[in-house]
């Protein structure tokens, strides 16, 4: 069969792909309720679950064109605690994601048959992956390379060519990828879209009721949001997020997109409000508002780009002692001041995180006493450990020497003026400025030397303090006072801080309240295995007839193709090889039957697999229940997990983990050991445990959790006294296996077994049977077509093209047909010929006919006649009939040559009809030359 069903596929074409593009025509309100309704037979029709965002789902907002349906994929699913398995968990969010994208297109394209109002709904909706994914996209360029390596975008007009439904590849996007993507990306992105959702009004959860199978939409997003994991506030996410809003309206600006400007530039100032309570820092945006409302966009772009400048140099400031400092320089006070910033402001708005770094390694240089006054940055930068990129270190030559400027101005001393024993390991040395430190470790706190020397390296910690402490100062007897004074202070307080993290972690630790679940499974009765195989040969059987349902659509089209190119070329002197539209009419028929062959194909392989798996089951039946291929009575299965309250085991690891690698350094983890016993005798480790063959009677299991801190650099540590055991139980009754309810089951499938094999195996065989009848029929109907081009002679290259320009414009094929049909008095020649209006002679009182008759056909010729002027040319090398109702009376026809390739335009003219003349033939020697002609009208 499968032989048979390959040899039918040999004669399927080519895949043409085209597209199209429509502007907006839809009512704003009418169609974000439609939209809602799709996702709602979505919802009940694949059982996926959405987020929804935006005044698409509020009935009292105006949806506008610049509006746009948002959905997010709603998936609970927990990020795996095994490395090895969080590839595998990622590749099946992404495919149920594309999915979903697949099943809302094909409700948009059902919605809206017209493939350009399908098209216009489609541009419109983005279907975004799950939190689970987005949450992983430090910024909008991660996102990026995300959809580029799964060939998907959330614009599900992007995503889907609208002619072959198929996934268009991202790569056709270029530039435009990024518009397609767009969204919210890296810190505080979930915080702000879940702020956004949980507004009145502006978010739904579509999911479908497991008791009635129908699609509901609910109000409660502060429970979804719960389960995908609270967004949290944060000073750098929210410049984060502030900072690719102005990104958004320069965009919007450049695109000449104002709605969709200030409908972000209110969604900035909400997120600079929230910024300037929690940091007292306030970025005004009130007059780029008022300047873009009054047009003036070139003065708003130069003011986004100053307040991009502010909001980056938060963003990348990495500490508030840097932060001020900075904050002072660029403060509107001083010359110095003002000429700094105003130089910042005029670097081009994409090199704006450049001017930002610099300036912040620029501060940092001359904090760590490096001499880049000289011009030689890269060496300077080098000597005290910092990498730079080459488009900073060009930054640094226009703004150092205003940075010293305005701090020498302002009185602000870029190193620090007294010695203090966290600086003083981090490099800083108030009295010796002059020393360059090869190795630093900046901003210096506790933390980080608890995590770099662990507690048997206390040896190490001090020789590092004397180190720094004789660099301090040129001063032998103040060094020994820094050297004292630091010794004593930091491995005192570096002790206690180990120990107050071990406390935290057993305080931690202690919090984790878990009870233990067991559940009996029967996978070990008599029949269950039987059961479930015959639940997959339901499946097998669903799949054969979607696949039977999709072949009988294919058929259809390729009947309907055929019917059309047979219309066509019934009309007289139709030339297949320049014809469009008959080239358009090819590459359906011969599309439709390649998607009907794989159809049929996957019909023949689902037949033989159902039949395979009916006679393994059918053997499998009528064995005794006893025999030995069946599982013995009385065996039994029973599943034990933790089922935690509150926070769950992975939400609290990573604090615990946390304070572990303050215990225990560098490399520090938690270690959680989890053992299971059944009956007092250890049996299973892990957060689930599986016992099988347990006698029928009661069972105790219970389950004992360790936690330790851990690390690699100190394995016998203190640390190790801050062990906590947790210790939880469960008691279970195994019941006796009911012997007449195994027989009644297996009575029960046997029935189901029959009713399938008396009805629906005929069914099947006889489906593939006529597939494969229907298949020699509509393949034979594709050979025709085929044979036709080739006794035209046709270039398959040429007819390719030609069908790609008429796929764009979405032409239904009876419109095709007809318009292979010479057209009387449209002036085209219709059905490729070299004729134009050579039917149409019934049409007109008078004909006028002119043609081309010399021995190279390449010239063309215009006619007008008196009193109506110019009535069109001929074809190049071709004739044209010219019919026209003219009343009673003497006219002058006059011929002129338009074409002549070789200089020598040669023509005839023949009156017939109503009009009577004496036509002629002739030559003009070259283009403008004109003849004339009278002729009488009776």
């Amino acid at each position: 069969m499968k032989k048979q069903l390959l040899n039918m596929t040999l004669i399927i074409g080519f895949v043409f792909i085209g597209s199209t593009h429509a502007a907006l025509s839809q009512d704003g309100r009418k169609f974000a309720d439609e939209a809602k309704k799709i996702v709602e037979s979505v919802v009940e029709k694949s059982g996926y679950s959405f987020l929804g965002q935006g005044s698409w789902l509020n009935p009292k907002k105006t949806f506008r064109s610049s509006s746009d349906v948002d959905l997010e994929s709603f998936i609970l699913s927990k990020k795996p605690t095994n490395p090895s398995e969080v590839a595998q968990w990622r590749a099946q969010l992404v495919r149920q994601w594309k999915q979903a994208q697949k099943d809302v297109i094909a409700a948009v394209k059902a919605k809206y048959p017209d493939p350009k109002m399908a098209e216009e709904a489609l541009a419109k909706i983005n279907l975004y992956p799950p939190n689970q994914l987005m949450d992983e996209f430090e910024s909008g360029e991660d996102a990026v390379k995300f959809f580029k390596k799964n060939n998907m975008v959330p614009n599900l007009k992007a995503a889907n060519n609208i002619h072959t439904g198929r996934t268009r590849n991202v790569a056709e996007l270029g530039k435009d990828l990024e518009k397609y993507s767009e969204g919210l990306y890296g810190k505080d992105a979930r915080r702000w879209i879940q702020n956004d959702r949980a507004s009145p009004g502006n978010g739904r959860i579509f999911y479908r009721d497991s008791k009635t199978g129908k699609a509901v939409t609910g109000r409660f997003m502060n429970l979804e949001h719960a389960m995908q994991g609270g967004g949290k506030y944060t000073v750098e996410g929210s410049m984060n997020i502030s900072s690719q809003f102005i990104d958004k309206i320069m965009e919007d600006i450049d695109n000449k997109d104002i709605a969709k400007a200030s409908k972000s530039l209110k969604r900035l100032k909400k997120e600079l409000t929230i910024l300037e309570k929690k940091l007292g820092k306030r970025v005004d945006i009130s007059k780029i508002e008022r300047l873009i409302k009054a047009g003036k966009f070139k003065e708003a772009k130069f003011l986004l780009r100053q307040s991009k400048l502010e909001v980056e140099m938060i963003k990348f400031a990495t500490s508030p002692k840097e932060l001020s400092m900075i904050k002072k320089l660029l403060a509107k006070g001083g010359k110095a001041s003002k000429k700094l910033m105003e130089k910042l402001s005029k670097i081009p708005y994409e090199k704006i995180g450049n001017v930002v770094q610099g300036v912040l390694i620029t501060f940092q240089a001359i904090q760590f006493g490096a001499d880049i006054t000289q011009g030689e940055y890269a060496k300077a930068l080098t000597d005290v450990g910092l990498a730079v990129s080459p488009a900073a270190i060009m930054i640094l030559g226009t703004i150092t020497q205003l940075m010293m400027d305005a701090a020498k101005e302002l009185g602000i001393a870029l190193v620090s003026g007294r010695q203090d024993c966290l600086d003083m390991l981090s490099g800083i040395y108030p009295d010796n400025p002059s020393y360059v430190v090869n190795s630093r470790l900046p901003d210096m706190t506790y933390e980080k030397l608890l995590i770099k020397y662990p507690d048997s390296e206390e040896d190490k910690l001090y020789s590092l303090i004397i180190a720094h402490a004789q660099r301090s100062s040129n001063k032998e007897k103040v060094a020994k006072l820094n050297e004292e004074k630091c010794l004593s202070s930091v491995i005192r307080q570096w002790k206690e801080a180990r120990e107050a993290y071990g406390r935290l972690f057993m305080k931690m630790a202690n919090l984790i309240s878990f009870s233990v679940v067991a559940q009996i499974k029967k996978d070990f009765e008599p029949d269950d295995e039987m059961k479930r195989q015959f639940d997959g040969l339901m499946a097998v059987k669903d799949e054969f007839n979607t696949s039977a349902s999709n072949a009988d659509r294919y058929a259809n089209q390729v009947q309907r193709y055929y019917e059309a190119i047979q219309n066509a070329t019934g009309s007289q002197d139709a030339q297949p090889c320049k014809n469009p539209y008959f080239a358009y009419l090819l590459q359906n028929i011969r599309l439709s039957f390649k998607w009907y062959s794989e159809e049929v194909l996957r019909i023949g392989e689902n037949e033989f697999v159902i039949t395979k798996k009916f006679r393994a089951l059918k053997k499998k039946l009528s064995m005794p229940a006893n025999s030995s291929d069946q599982t013995q009575v009385g065996m039994r299965t029973v599943t034990a997990s933790l089922k935690f309250h509150g926070p769950s085991l992975t939400d609290v690891k990573q604090k615990l983990d946390g304070y572990s690698r303050f215990v225990s350094a560098e490399g520090g983890r938690t270690l959680i050991f989890t053992k299971w016993y059944l009956d007092g005798e250890s049996s299973a480790f892990g957060e689930n445990a599986e016992f099988t063959g347990l006698a029928p009677g009661p069972h105790a299991i219970e389950v004992l959790m360790e936690l330790q801190p851990y690390g690699p650099k100190d394995k016998t540590l203190k640390g190790m006294e801050y062990k906590v055991d947790l210790i939880n139980g469960a008691q279970i009754e195994i019941p006796e296996l009911d012997e007449n309810s195994v027989s009644k089951k297996r009575d029960e499938l046997i029935k189901k077994m029959r009713a399938f094999e008396e009805t629906s195996l005929p069914q099947i065989s006889g489906m593939v049977t006529g597939y494969l009848n229907r298949t020699a029929t509509l393949g034979d109907m594709v050979m025709q077509c085929n044979n036709l081009i080739v006794e035209y002679g046709c270039d398959e290259n040429e007819m390719d093209n030609m069908a790609d320009d008429i796929a764009r414009k979405g032409y239904d094929p009876d419109d095709v047909a007809n318009a292979l049909r010479e057209i009387c008095g449209d002036g085209v020649d219709n059905n490729g010929n070299g004729l134009i209006d050579e039917d149409c002679q019934g049409n007109g009182t008078a004909i006028i006919t002119v043609f081309d008759d010399g021995t190279i056909a390449d010239d063309a010729f215009s006619l007008s006649v008196t009193g109506y002027g110019n009535l069109g040319s001929t074809p190049a090398g071709g004739q044209r009939v010219y019919t026209i109702n003219l009343p009673p009376g003497h006219y002058t026809a006059t011929l002129t040559c338009i074409l002549a390739p070789d200089d020598a335009g040669t023509y005839s003219i023949i009156f017939s009809g109503s009009a009577s003349g004496n036509g002629g033939s002739g030559v003009f020697g070259g283009v403008g030359e004109s003849a004339s002609y009278q002729f009488v009208v009776q």
